[in-house]
């Protein structure tokens, strides 16, 4: 039995470690939601500004459109609350960058490398046949005029920060994934510490880049279409792994294993 368990703790270790460098890795085409087709739903509102405590800090938020928005992640970047000194952390709990659209059926997301910063996204296009295109108009052009490979489309791409002071959206905020397939609806919004002191603009189109150009959204529900399968086999195996590392130590501990009996047969 203890040569079985140092087997399967070695398996075990191997397979964790290889999920580990695979934990992140963006499911393909096939496997997405078809809701991530549709663009973004944004709408006028009748919301009336008012305000939300956190923690620390009293906020302004003024709602300018309702949103609802179906996306892969890509990146994503968490307000850290022990290491920061932003004012916001406790009300902008997650910063998500996503992709839909042709963006992501076309699967050419699987050529770009995406990462996030505090407040920002990036992607960077991989060898000289990544294409940028502002708008879907030129992207169609681009593959029907120079048949290149494959393209990428500002439009069907945005960085998102999302705003709630309900604990527990802010947890499954937080708990969002790289891979993971979302839909969540809530409000375009603009806040600060009062009308005449607004921190933080919202985007109200897809279409702007750089500076200002995310879309600040306070959420008001949020569910995860589909988790992303390589992080939750990663998880999986840690347990696994947790499991059986308890069982090999009870069974190199306790007084009833052959390594303590030797009258007993391995």
């Amino acid at each position: 039995m203890k040569r079985y368990l140092g087997y399967l703790l070695i398996i075990n270790l191997f397979i964790t470690t290889c999920l580990f460098f695979y934990r992140n890795a963006l499911p393909s085409p096939s496997a997405l939601n078809p809701l991530l087709r549709g663009e973004p739903l944004q709408t006028a509102t009748s919301k009336q500004p008012f305000y939300v405590n956190t923690k620390e800090f009293r906020f302004y938020i003024d709602p300018v459109y309702e949103y609802t928005l179906h996306g892969l992640v890509v990146s994503k970047y968490n307000a850290r609350k022990k290491f920061m000194a932003r004012i916001d952390k406790d009300l902008n709990v997650s910063d998500l960058c996503v992709i839909w659209g042709d963006n992501a059926f076309r699967g050419d997301y699987k050529k770009i490398t995406f990462w996030s910063g505090e407040f920002t996204c990036f992607a960077r296009f991989v060898g000289n046949k990544t294409y940028y295109a502002e708008s879907l108009e030129e992207a169609k052009q681009l593959v029907q005029q120079a048949r290149q490979s494959f393209f990428f489309i500002n439009e069907q791409f945005s960085n998102n920060h999302l705003l709630t002071d309900n604990p527990q959206l802010a947890k499954q905020l937080r708990n969002v994934n790289i891979g993971d397939q979302i839909s969540f609806s809530g409000y375009l919004v603009n806040y600060g510490a009062s009308p005449n002191q607004i921190y933080r603009y919202t985007s109200t189109v897809r279409t702007d880049t750089g500076n200002g150009a995310c879309e600040t959204v306070y959420v008001t529900s949020f569910m995860t279409l589909q988790k992303n399968s390589y992080r939750q086999a990663f998880n999986l195996s840690l347990i696994s792994l947790f499991c059986i590392s308890i069982i090999w130590l009870a069974y190199q501990l306790t007084p009833f294993t052959t390594k303590n009996n030797p009258e007993q047969d391995d």
